[in-house]
C-alpha cells in the first residue's frame, strides 16, 4: 500500500492486518487504522469498513464516495456548489446541503432563483429571513435562530428580551465565542446585554 512508506522506519514496522484491526477496542487509534484500510479498500470492503469506523469525519465520506456511486451522490449532496445548486435535487438544499454562508457572495436574482426553486423546509425559511432581512421571524425558534446565526452570522441587534430566552440553549455560548471573535459590532453590542441575566445562566453555558 502506497501510505505504508510514510510509516516504515530504518526498520520494519509490523502492520496490523484489517481482521486484528476490527478487534481493537473502539478509539481514534483504530479508526487510523481503519482509514489506511479505507483507502486501499474496493467498493464492496470500503463500505463494510467505513461502517466500522466509530469516529467518521467528512473526509471518510469523501474516500468512501470515490469507491460507491451512491455514496458519491451523498457526499456531492452534502457539498452543493453555490454556482450550479441548480443542478442538485431539492432535498439536497433543504437537508442542509446548501450552506447559508454562501449568500452572502450570491446574486439578488441568484437568491430569489432559489427561493423559488425550493419547497417549503425550514431552510428555505432560514434563506427567505436573511433575504428580506426579517431576523426578527427567527427569535421565535431555537433551531432556525442558532442555525443563521452560528452559520451566517448576521451583524444585527437582538433585543435584550429575545436575548434571555435564547441565552437558555446549550448553542449560547458557542454564539458567544463566535460573536467574540467576529467584526459584527452591532451584534456585539447587543450581547453586552448578556451581562443584566448572567447569573440566571446555567454554570454549563459560562466561561471559566
Amino acid at each position: 500500500m502506497r501510505w505504508l512508506i510514510f510509516l516504515l522506519p530504518l526498520f520494519v514496522l509490523a502492520i496490523p492486518s484489517l481482521d486484528e484491526v476490527l478487534r481493537y477496542p473502539k478509539s481514534y487509534y483504530r479508526d487510523f487504522w481503519l482509514t489506511q484500510y479505507l483507502k486501499e479498500a474496493n467498493s464492496t470492503q470500503a463500505l463494510k469498513i467505513y461502517n466500522q469506523i466509530t469516529y467518521k469525519k467528512d473526509f471518510h465520506l469523501k474516500i468512501l464516495s470515490h469507491r460507491n456511486k451512491l455514496y458519491k451522490q451523498i457526499y456531492n449532496c452534502k457539498h452543493i456548489n453555490k454556482h450550479n445548486w441548480f443542478k442538485y435535487p431539492d432535498s439536497c438544499i433543504t437537508q442542509n446541503g446548501f450552506k447559508l454562508k454562501d449568500l452572502k457572495s450570491m446574486d439578488i436574482e441568484d437568491i430569489k432563483k432559489l427561493l423559488n426553486y425550493l419547497p417549503p423546509s425550514q431552510h428555505k425559511k432560514e434563506i427567505a429571513i436573511i433575504f428580506d432581512k426579517k431576523y426578527s421571524q427567527a427569535y421565535k425558534n431555537n433551531d432556525i435562530f442558532y442555525d443563521i446565526f452560528l452559520n451566517y452570522t448576521p451583524d444585527v441587534y437582538i433585543p435584550p428580551s429575545a436575548l434571555k430566552t435564547l441565552s437558555k440553549d446549550k448553542r449560547f455560548k458557542t454564539l458567544l465565542a463566535i460573536v467574540v471573535r467576529s467584526k459584527r459590532k452591532t451584534l456585539k453590542k447587543s450581547l453586552l446585554n448578556v451581562s443584566s441575566f448572567i447569573d440566571e445562566l446555567d454554570d454549563r453555558y459560562k466561561f471559566d
